[in-house]
């Protein structure tokens, strides 16, 4: 019997990075694993700072949930559209907690093979997250006093 990678991608979603659920890394996730995410530089490579990155985003957020609305598998390939959902609790990547909800939807490209996760590629709006989190200005309250690039008019 084969592994079904949308059960793995369920649980991977919900109850590791949802729940903070640190024990079932080692039943699902590769000893290689690659985290590409918008909220670092260079991805986290290998089960020991996946592990970290799972922890810090437990410890910085309460009442932590993923939600998973909609998941496709594709072979090896599982995409999954999520809505992530949290409390300030500590700081967050330098945002003070306030104890501010934050909502925002997700997209996880999710590669597994013989069972485990290989790799984690996250899409998600950190700018709605960030303002909701009370670090930066609501889209509608954004006003730069000057264009980052000074706009010259195009010639005919």
């Amino acid at each position: 019997m084969g592994v079904d990678n949308a059960t793995v991608a369920r649980r991977y979603i919900t109850e590791i990075w949802g729940k903070g659920n640190t024990d079932l890394i080692d039943e699902l996730v590769d000893e290689n694993i690659v985290l590409r995410d918008p909220m670092s530089a260079k991805p986290a490579q290998g089960k020991e700072a996946f592990k970290q990155r799972v922890e810090m985003m437990a410890k910085g957020m309460d009442d932590n949930t993923m939600t998973i609305q909609e998941l496709v598998v594709a072979g090896d390939v599982v995409v999954v559209r999520d809505r992530w959902s949290g409390v300030s609790k500590e700081d967050f990547f330098g945002v003070p907690a306030k104890g501010k909800r934050m909502t925002t939807d997700a997209v996880e490209w999710i590669r597994i093979k013989n069972g485990k996760v290989v790799e984690n590629i996250s899409y998600f709006d950190i700018y709605t997250m960030f303002q909701q989190l009370g670090a930066l200005p609501a889209p509608d309250q954004f006003k730069p006093e000057k264009p980052a690039i000074p706009l010259k008019p195009a010639r005919a």
